[in-house]
């Protein structure tokens, strides 16, 4: 992957969850935090394959320089729910 800038558009994150997403998953979602914020944010995500989600970020959501973090969260049927483990991924100001 290239770098990933501040404002980018139609940036895709896709998470490999490790899980079989084929049978009682109600929901998936990206959780992220910014850099220098502990506050958990969330994108509804979509199911990409058996055990892949993605989300297309849109203008305005990538709008803070630094590290983030990204993991994936599933919500199963019977009212469970499995965290992923979180990536780090540097976003760069645009000329840097």
């Amino acid at each position: 992957m290239g770098k990933i800038y501040v404002d980018q558009t139609n940036l895709i994150i896709d998470l490999d969850t490790g899980i079989d997403l084929t049978s009682g998953v109600t929901s998936v979602a990206i959780k992220y935090t910014k850099p220098g914020i502990e506050t958990v944010g969330e994108w509804d995500a979509d199911v990409y394959d058996t055990t892949h989600i993605r989300y297309t970020a849109s203008a305005g959501e990538i709008d803070t320089e630094g590290i983030w973090t990204f993991w994936s969260y599933i919500y199963f049927s019977d009212d469970t729910e499995a965290p992923g483990e979180p990536g780090e991924v540097k976003v760069y100001l645009e000329g840097r």
